[in-house]
């Protein structure tokens, strides 16, 4: 981060996970994600205090399925990207209660998606 401003700070990031699951039946799915992020933030020395973040990643699933279909096991494997994408605002007023202790009441609103192609 960069302060830009006296308070403000404005910064980038790098977004990046993976996860892996077992579905029913011995199935497995993997997730792959990959973006970015800007964040920013406002703080003066004592009182009104504000952040915000906001995301975007390329998504990459690849799914192995099994399901009941009858009598028996059937089961398809298949692969879908997408977009996932988000945002998320605080803000709070800081104050202090002893000399070493502040605190912070602060509301907060996030929001995000995802998108996949078929």
């Amino acid at each position: 981060m960069t302060e830009t401003a006296p308070g403000l700070r404005l910064g980038a990031g790098v977004v990046g996970g993976h996860d892996d699951a077992d579905t029913h039946r011995d199935g497995r799915r993997h997730v792959n994600a990959a973006g970015g992020s800007v964040i920013a933030a406002y703080e003066r020395p004592e009182g009104l205090r504000l952040y915000g973040a906001a995301f975007a990643a390329h998504l990459v699933v690849d799914t192995d399925r099994h399901y009941g279909n009858g009598a028996g096991i059937d089961g398809s494997v298949d692969s879908t990207d997408g977009i996932g994408y988000g945002a998320a605002v605080r803000g709070g007023w800081e104050f202090p209660v002893r000399p070493s202790v502040w605190v912070m009441p602060y509301a907060e609103l996030q929001w995000s998606k995802s998108k996949l192609h078929g």
